[in-house]
């Protein structure tokens, strides 16, 4: 949890009927004998094709996430000649769209004082960074740093290094 309180797993779900969720869940005994409890499902038919989610806050999140589009769309998105996904944020109530027109957005990571989203691009190899105002929500994007691999998922070290995983073609 942001306070350090707690240990807690926020994990996309799709479900068999096809549709998505973002599903909580609270880590009890996490350093002897972890389990995982549920603290509950959001949806919403914004939820087109999530890839990842990165905490903000109780009940606050942001999910990388495919637009749904007709399959010769889809085509030109992943080849990265149009833009194929947005960033969704969750404030506790509702979903919003909280960067549109983004390339390949996969995963994300919440900097540790949270100013700042960054999001792995596959279709242009790069990490893209958005600041974040913190009471709204709102990103705006800054820098980018572009890779020789297309980064798919992110992750912080204990000295506080980003880490990505990807594909090197």
């Amino acid at each position: 949890s942001p306070d350090g309180s707690g240990v807690y797993l926020l994990a996309v779900n799709r479900r068999a009927n096809g549709r998505f969720s973002i599903d909580s869940f609270e880590v009890t005994n996490p350093a002897t004998k972890p389990v995982l409890v549920s603290q509950g499902t959001i949806g919403s038919g914004l939820l087109t094709d999530p890839q990842d989610v990165a905490a903000a806050g109780a009940g606050n999140f942001y999910v990388s996430n495919n637009i749904a589009m007709p399959a010769f769309l889809r085509r030109l998105a992943d080849w990265g000649a149009i833009p194929g996904s947005n960033i969704l944020h969750f404030n506790g109530m509702m979903f919003r769209a909280a960067a549109e027109d983004v390339y390949g957005a996969n995963g994300l990571l919440l900097t540790p004082d949270g100013n700042q989203l960054l999001a792995a691009s596959t279709t242009t190899r790069s990490i893209k960074s958005f600041s974040r105002e913190m009471m709204s929500g709102n990103l705006t994007e800054g820098s980018s740093l572009t890779l020789d691999a297309a980064p798919e998922k992110l992750s912080l070290d204990a000295r506080g290094e980003v880490w990505a995983a990807g594909h090197d073609s």
